[in-house]
C-alpha cells in the first residue's frame, strides 16, 4: 500500500504466490500432455508445495554451479522449466540428478 522495499515477510509470500501461478501456467500450457483440469494426476493442482523442497536444493544447486544469487538461480530455473515444456518439479529434479547441462540458461 506504500511505495519502497517488501519486507522479508511479503517478500517470501510473493515468492510462494509466483511459484504457484507459474506451475498452474505450465501446467496449463498447450501441447504439455495435461488436460488442465485439477485433482489426481501427474501435475494436479496442489503439486506445488509437495516438490517445493526439491525446487529450493535445485535453486541452491544452479547458484552454486553457476556462481549466482539464489533469486537468480531460481530465475534460471524457471527459464529451463518454460523452455524445456517440462514443470518446475520435474525441471528441479533434472538439476538434482544432474540430467541437465551445467550450463542451464
Amino acid at each position: 500500500r506504500t511505495p519502497g522495499p517488501l519486507s522479508a515477510e511479503q517478500l517470501a509470500q510473493g515468492w510462494l504466490v509466483a511459484d504457484a501461478l507459474a506451475q498452474q501456467v505450465l501446467n496449463r500450457w498447450p501441447g504439455n500432455g495435461t488436460t488442465g483440469e485439477t485433482g489426481p494426476g501427474p501435475v494436479g493442482a496442489g503439486s506445488v508445495g509437495l516438490h517445493r523442497a526439491e525446487v529450493h536444493q535445485a535453486t541452491g544447486v544452479l547458484s552454486e554451479r553457476l556462481g549466482v544469487s539464489l533469486a537468480e538461480a531460481l530465475d534460471r530455473l524457471r527459464a529451463q522449466a518454460f523452455s524445456s515444456g517440462l514443470s518446475l518439479p520435474d525441471t528441479a529434479h533434472a538439476v538434482i540428478e544432474r540430467e541437465l547441462p551445467d550450463a542451464t540458461p
